[in-house]
């Protein structure tokens, strides 16, 4: 199982959350996505999956990734 944690700039709402979890999980290898608003982190479980890929659909969406 691999985990993997995202600081994501420019999420404020259930929208969001939902754009970015259902782009995340069509993602091969990822199986969970657990997102907090509060926070702004963007937690992915799996197997395997790329975090490129991962950074690649949450930028697509026109959010920014925040290190």
């Amino acid at each position: 199982m691999q985990a993997s944690t995202f600081n994501v700039d420019g999420m404020s709402c259930e929208h969001c959350v939902n754009a970015i979890k259902n782009a995340l999980l069509a993602i091969p290898g990822v199986t969970a996505v657990e997102i907090v608003l509060k926070s702004h982190t963007v937690i992915v479980n799996g197997d395997s999956f790329s975090r490129d890929a991962v950074a690649a659909a949450i930028t697509g969406l026109g959010y920014r990734i925040v290190e």
